[in-house]
């Protein structure tokens, strides 16, 4: 029988079981979180943030998982919050936090579906301190949306006027082996303002990818990689100006349960208007 799952069904129930990625590959995925880290604090002028907490920044951390964004950037915001559609990983989040001994004033997440029909009717999501944030960023999940530029509609209206967005996501292997584009240089961005690129499709990513497109079903994966011009459309759809991205520096190495594959990932920057 034909399984009628939705996406969101499907990632719901794969997050939410102790098989999922990050329980399963917990050595790893440390470790790549590391990666993402540095990477992530050499950008920090390019995301707009101070060299320290200034009392007034606030990170919303979508589909947030363990909460990578708000551990790497939280030297330079004063208040991270995480919304994830699995309890599990809103557990997770939070116990990681509480173990930083960090107050959840400080830093928190709640379960949640932001692409949902009508996400502000979710009671956690329609709180008003749900909105108005400084920088909003989502991590490698972009790809286990069913629609990119819906989910991208729904974090800019969590920004506030001139905040940031930050997408975090892996690109196709074409586009990974034509372009260098290492974090630490600050003016190899690259702008693409004359392309209208599709959305691609890899070899994989972070989930059940290197397994085929099939198994990459039932890990909740919708798309397999995005070019990085198809990532700033996206951005510029969505209302975004001073759109850019970055490729990182070295590319994600996954383990031999996921194949040995590596793949790039990109960081993609936008703004709101102010």
């Amino acid at each position: 029988m034909e399984d009628t799952k939705s996406v969101s069904e499907t990632n719901r129930e794969y997050w939410n079981s102790e098989t999922n990625f990050y329980e399963k590959e917990k050595e790893w995925a440390d470790r790549s979180a590391e990666q993402y880290t540095r990477e992530l604090q050499k950008l920090r002028e390019w995301l707009g943030l101070p060299e320290e907490k200034n009392g007034k920044l606030r990170l919303l951390d979508v589909a947030c998982g363990p909460g990578m964004i708000s551990h790497a950037l939280f030297d330079f915001v004063d208040e991270a919050r995480g919304v994830d559609i699995a309890d599990r990983m809103v557990e997770t989040y939070n116990k990681r936090a509480q173990e930083k001994g960090l107050p959840a004033a400080k830093m928190s997440a709640v379960q949640g579906n932001i692409v949902a029909d009508d996400a502000s009717s979710e009671q956690d999501l329609s709180k008003e301190e749900l909105f108005g944030f400084d920088l909003v960023g989502m991590s490698n999940a972009l790809h286990h949306m069913e629609s990119p530029s819906l989910a991208l509609e729904r974090l800019m209206q969590r920004l506030k006027p001139g905040g940031t967005l930050l997408i975090v996501d892996f690109i196709t292997e074409s586009n990974a082996s034509t372009q260098s584009h290492p974090a630490e240089q600050a003016h190899a961005h690259h702008h693409g303002h004359e392309h209208q690129a599709q959305e691609g499709h890899g070899h994989g990513d972070a989930h059940g990818h290197g397994h085929g497109h099939s198994d990459a079903k039932k890990f909740g994966v919708a798309h397999h990689g995005f070019s990085a011009d198809y990532l700033q459309q996206l951005l510029r759809e969505a209302g975004c100006i001073d759109v850019e991205t970055i490729l990182m520096q070295e590319p994600i190495k996954f383990p031999p349960s996921f194949g040995s594959i590596e793949r790039t990932s990109c960081f993609a920057r936008g703004r709101k208007a102010a």
